[in-house]
């Protein structure tokens, strides 16, 4: 039995004088955001048989203000509450593996509502919101021999609405407390081949995804907002390798995908017309990413990593002056280990200075430069 308790805070500020990025009438926002919450998991083995019990209980608050709005608004609260079930099952001397999986989650959201775009005189109001998640997939794993395994898995998976989805309103995330939730039907299957160690490691996949409901990211000019979509298919291809060298000095790990997303809403004819089979914003066909760590001494270690993604839409009906150009992305941590317990992190985030834009004339940040502290509290049970 594993038992993990946690608190966290966090303070965002997006400053705004002008009114040129943020929601209409809300000028430099502050947001706090608060979580609580614990988690258990459980692992008993009888027979041939391993299962795998986890609970998880997570309250969530988000306070928010803008230099506009004097008056005292109370802040948003979620309290969730999951409880999941995973059977490892062994079957033919170990060599096949059957998992079910089953996961059921309960949230009970209370959530301020400013509507969308509302001037700073309209009111806001609080709703509630209950919402019921049950997860239902099964699993396939074939070891056909010492390195080579087939895999397959098929599921059910409904998705709650995140919180800042719903209500961010920092800069250009703007909240959309009318989303409801995503359902979708998600099969893959592929294989994994992990060979001697002066051989690389291979994994390959190939996904299918349907969703009703689908949780959209969409751009309206200069903020964004995530929108229900009717329905919508996934298709594609993943595969990642990875290779240590020089006594393990050196993990190289690189990774390529291919999605072909496509808006299948036909519900009306205006959205099949002008949105069915049109590629879904925000979900660019190839993707890509290279890792090289090195590491230097025991407690100091360097690593680059460069993130790639191809031309993507922002909105749903494709237009030529929607598109996102495809971006490269480079950066660079040092992991230094002060104590056995205390390490910090350096990063240099986006090296290249790149003035990448998700919506019309706003890019997203260039380079940025990052320290973190982490100490753990854990023990040898032997001290």
């Amino acid at each position: 039995l594993d038992t993990q308790a946690w608190y966290m805070r966090e303070s965002r500020t997006f400053y705004d004088p002008m009114d040129e990025a943020g929601r209409r009438g809300r000028q430099d926002t502050d947001d706090t955001v608060e979580i609580v919450g614990t988690t258990m998991h459980l692992s008993n083995v009888y027979g041939p048989v391993l299962t795998h019990v986890n609970v998880e209980l997570k309250r969530e608050s988000f306070d928010t203000s803008d230099a506009f709005d004097s008056a005292v608004t109370p802040p948003s609260h979620r309290l969730s509450a999951g409880v999941g079930i995973e059977p490892e099952i062994m079957l033919v001397n170990g060599r096949v593996w059957l998992t079910p999986r089953m996961h059921l989650n309960r949230v009970d959201d209370e959530l301020r509502d400013t509507g969308i775009l509302l001037a700073h005189s309209a009111q806001d109001s609080t709703i509630d919101v209950k919402r019921t998640a049950v997860t239902y997939s099964l699993g396939l794993r074939y070891k056909t021999t010492d390195t080579f395994t087939l895999r397959a898995n098929a599921g059910l998976y409904p998705r709650i609405p995140e919180f800042d989805e719903l209500f961010g309103d920092t800069g250009d995330i703007v909240g959309n407390t009318k989303l409801t939730d995503e359902r979708g039907l998600n099969l893959d299957t592929g294989f994994h081949y992990a060979p001697e160690e002066q051989w690389p490691e291979l994994d390959v996949s190939a996904f299918y995804r349907y969703a009703d409901d689908l949780i959209q990211r969409r751009s309206y000019g200069d903020y964004l907002i995530s929108e229900n979509i009717g329905k919508a298919e996934i298709t594609g291809v993943e595969g990642w390798s990875r290779m240590k060298l020089y006594r393990d000095r050196f993990d190289c790990r690189a990774s390529l995908a291919f999605q072909d997303a496509r808006n299948r809403s036909d519900e009306t004819l205006f959205r099949r017309q002008r949105y069915y089979g049109k590629l879904l914003p925000y979900h660019p066909r190839w993707k890509s990413s290279v890792t090289v760590r090195f590491q230097a001494i025991d407690r100091l270690s360097l690593l680059w990593q460069a993130d790639y993604e191809s031309e993507c839409y922002k909105g749903p009906s494709n237009l030529p002056d929607e598109k996102l150009e495809a971006r490269t992305i480079h950066s660079l941590i040092l992991r230094f280990g002060v104590t056995e317990h205390l390490q910090s992190v350096f990063e240099a985030a986006n090296l290249t200075d790149n003035h990448a834009p998700d919506r019309w004339g706003y890019p997203k940040p260039g380079r940025g430069y990052y320290v973190t502290l982490k100490y753990n509290w854990e023990h040898d049970s032997s001290d």
